[in-house]
């Protein structure tokens, strides 16, 4: 594909935007990504509210079910933000 001096390259997924829009501009920068509804420690949820009310810690929880300690952290965060504290659960 040859491109002239004042013709401006856009990738064709921005190019169908443009068009649409009227815009004649490109969008720059990576695409805007979905929002992940399920994650992936979500079909260990049972195990990990069993363990965080029992009171063992979030590392001990991820290396049963086999996953980084931070995931289990940042699951708990957006599901369970109650059981998500350090002391005991009672």
């Amino acid at each position: 594909m040859l491109i002239k001096d004042d013709q401006v390259f856009c990738a064709p997924y921005f190019e169908a935007e443009s068009e649409n829009s009227g815009d004649m501009s490109c969008k720059r920068g990576r695409p805007k990504g979905t929002y992940n509804v399920d994650l992936k420690l979500d079909k260990h949820k049972n195990e990990i509210i069993k363990y965080r009310k029992l009171g063992v810690s979030k590392a001990s929880i991820a290396k049963i079910i086999g996953c980084h300690p931070a995931s289990v952290d940042y699951w708990l965060e957006r599901r369970y933000p109650e059981l998500n504290n350090r002391r005991k659960v009672s």
